[in-house]
């Protein structure tokens, strides 16, 4: 037998135990499918044979499937989901953002509104700096603010 023969073999029973396990995820895979996108996904990364799970919550680093499993994500979606599922300090930022306008493009932002709290440690220190950096600087001043 070659090589891939018994490898293929050896996964045959763990081949069946995954789809027996997650027959709804087979049936979000094959509708999938039919929308069009090539092999029902438009993430490559995500896509495993014989189909990829489908994911309807989470929570931290733990991930619900369309068919109540709970699974632990060690990937983190490649960094993005470094914070983990719907994650409080997150959720609430977004809301509280959301509420009071998001993207207003004027004044009284919270960067200017909150600005006078930025006390540079030499007086020159913002003067010699591009816009870039400043903006930079003042993101990162901002971020170390207390939260409530």
């Amino acid at each position: 037998m070659r090589a891939l023969t018994l490898v293929e073999a050896a996964l045959a029973p763990q081949v069946k135990a995954y789809v027996d396990r997650n027959p709804k995820s087979a049936a979000a895979f094959e509708q999938a499918k039919q929308s069009g996108i090539a092999g029902g996904t438009n993430r490559a990364s995500i896509f495993y044979t014989p189909f990829p799970l489908t994911f309807v919550d989470g929570k931290g680093a733990k991930a619900i499937t369309l068919d109540g499993q709970e699974v632990t994500d060690f990937l983190g979606n490649f960094t993005a989901g470094l914070f983990g599922y719907s994650p409080e300090p997150v959720i609430k930022a977004v809301t509280d953002a959301m509420a009071h306008g998001h993207a207003l493009g004027g004044g009284a932002n919270l960067f200017e509104t909150q600005a006078h709290s930025i006390r540079p440690t030499k007086k020159s220190q913002f003067r010699s700096e591009t816009p870039m950096k400043s903006a930079r600087r003042s993101i990162n001043t901002v971020m170390t603010w207390p939260r409530s």
